[in-house]
């Protein structure tokens, strides 16, 4: 049976469409495909014993077995060498592959997740590409767990219904208390900080960039976090909060 043409082509691309034996490249020869140990002699069709060749060195070497060339030789071992790497090719496209579906795998089970918590509700297509944003940054526990926080604090109920609004605010939430958890590990007393923060929340307007300024400049002199929760406590509003604490940093 002659060479197929798609082997013929294999073989070509992986020599670079030269010949192996004088080094013309194609268009300015001819190429065929030679059998390195020849057919006549038990040579099969297998690609690591096919070889590139021009018309003329094919027909001048008849059925002599060319592999007793050093020459040769050291090209069926780069033709292993270039087989052995198609071969691992192939197996990191295919583990590839494979990884796209274990994210698509984990994507799903996390939709479903959220579906159970939050009431039935399903992610989109624009909730499934957020999700798979969110997973680029933060692992899978990471977003489930801030998930299940999210429902708790943002969910409403109107006659024993979730509210829809309700959890699309409470989807848009997941991404910030997974970055506000990862970091509370580094700094424990976030806590605290976005506590006291929903407290003045609580009694109306705050201006986000003064707390902060506050905040920090209390925690650069020491001063106990509890303490200025407790100013908010006994605070009527953000005013007479952050007149308080900029005071009490003043004395200290």
């Amino acid at each position: 049976m002659p060479i197929s043409k798609k082997t013929r082509f294999e073989v070509f691309k992986r020599d670079f469409f030269t010949c192996q034996y004088c080094g013309i490249m194609a268009p300015d020869v001819i190429l065929e495909v030679d059998h390195i140990d020849p057919k006549s002699k038990g040579g099969k069709d297998d690609i690591l014993n096919l070889v590139t060749s021009c018309f003329d060195c094919n027909r001048g070497k008849s059925n002599k077995k060319i592999s007793e060339s050093d020459v040769v030789k050291k090209k069926q071992k780069q033709l292993k060498e270039l087989e052995q790497k198609r071969q691992q090719l192939e197996m990191l496209h295919k583990w590839q592959i494979e990884l796209l579906n274990i994210d698509e795998v984990a994507v799903q089970n996390i939709a479903e997740y959220w579906s159970k918590i939050a009431t039935g509700y399903y992610l989109n297509d624009s909730g499934l590409h957020s999700l798979k944003t969110l997973r680029k940054k933060f692992s899978d526990q990471e977003i489930m767990s801030a998930m299940k926080t999210s429902t708790e604090a943002y969910l409403k109920y109107e006659n024993d219904k979730v509210i829809k609004s309700s959890v699309e605010d409470a989807f848009s939430k997941v991404g910030g208390i997974c970055t506000v958890t990862r970091r509370q590990k580094d700094d424990p007393d976030l806590k605290k900080v976005y506590y006291l923060r929903g407290i003045l929340r609580n009694r109306g307007y705050i201006n986000d960039k003064i707390f902060w300024i506050l905040i920090n400049e209390a925690r650069e002199k020491d001063i106990d976090l509890d303490d200025c929760i407790k100013l908010a406590k006994c605070s009527r509003n953000w005013s007479s909060w952050r007149n308080s604490v900029q005071e009490y940093n003043d004395t200290h």
